[in-house]
């Protein structure tokens, strides 16, 4: 069944490669973790939605991957602690320092999300068939589900922005309070790291949830157009 090879993809499997291109991204020239996390998330999200197939989206991170692999780093990179440990200054604090001369390579992502962002806005178009009674009915019925893909997406799109949002101002409101309260350095890092987990956890969940929307819209549509199907057999 299409769409099936999504189930073969584990949240692990997804998680690890965001980590890999996260890590070559930091390698390269570094800048602030979070904001280009958020971004390489968008990216691995909209190649998981518009892919057709595991081969097409396992290519696809590979080829972004190696790419980043084989760029030389920039002279200007600031060398940076792995995803999930924020850096600790002198005064102990924990927060994010401020990185203005340092420019996120976010722009390697976005040439891809753009294209996936305008296909979204674009209404499709039915290819062209001979318009008799059956053909019509299973036009029809496509392009429901195309419009109701579509819908999900961009429903899926704005529900994993809200989450990464909402984990970076989780994040930043505990750095805040540890500076505030002078946590000791070892409670600082076991809070940060267990929040870290409950943000993985979340972000897992949500991906599994938006497997099941995307796999019984798919398996509607199936449904549909089998008893169609059947319906042209029969007669």
């Amino acid at each position: 069944m299409v769409g099936s090879w999504r189930d073969q993809v584990s949240a692990q499997s997804r998680s690890a490669v965001i980590n890999e291109m996260c890590s070559q991204l930091l390698r390269l020239q570094g800048g602030d973790k979070e904001r280009l996390q958020q971004t390489v998330m968008k990216y691995e999200h909209a190649v998981w939605t518009k892919a057709n197939d595991k081969e097409s989206y396992m290519t696809t991170l590979r080829a972004k991957i190696l790419s980043f692999k084989q760029r030389p780093i920039a002279n200007d990179a600031t060398p940076v602690s792995p995803i999930g440990v924020l850096p600790t200054t002198n005064n102990g604090d924990m927060s994010v320092p401020a990185s203005p001369q340092v420019k996120l390579d976010t722009s390697l992502m976005e040439v891809d999300i753009i294209p996936f962002s305008e296909q979204l806005q674009q209404p499709t178009q039915p290819a062209q068939m001979p318009q008799d009674s059956s053909n019509t009915t299973s036009t029809a019925l496509h392009e429901q589900y195309q419009q109701r893909r579509v819908e999900l997406i961009k429903n899926q799109y704005n529900e994993t922005h809200q989450c990464c949002q909402t984990q970076l101002a989780q994040q930043s409101q505990l750095s805040a309070s540890h500076v505030q309260q002078n946590t000791p350095m070892a409670a600082r890092q076991l809070q940060m790291t267990m929040l870290q987990l409950q943000h993985d956890m979340a972000r897992n969940n949500l991906m599994q949830h938006h497997m099941s929307q995307q796999n019984n819209l798919i398996q509607h549509h199936y449904q549909q157009l089998l008893a169609l199907a059947n319906q042209e057999i029969s007669i």
